[in-house]
């Protein structure tokens, strides 16, 4: 349970990282 709790947060961040990434702008695409 904790463990796919992790998991999700994990990709959660990787793919806020990966869109302020490719959005290089302040404020832009969450």
């Amino acid at each position: 349970m904790l463990k796919k709790i992790f998991l999700i947060l994990t990709v959660v961040a990787f793919a806020c990282v990966g869109s302020a990434l490719a959005a290089p702008k302040p404020g832009g695409t969450l």
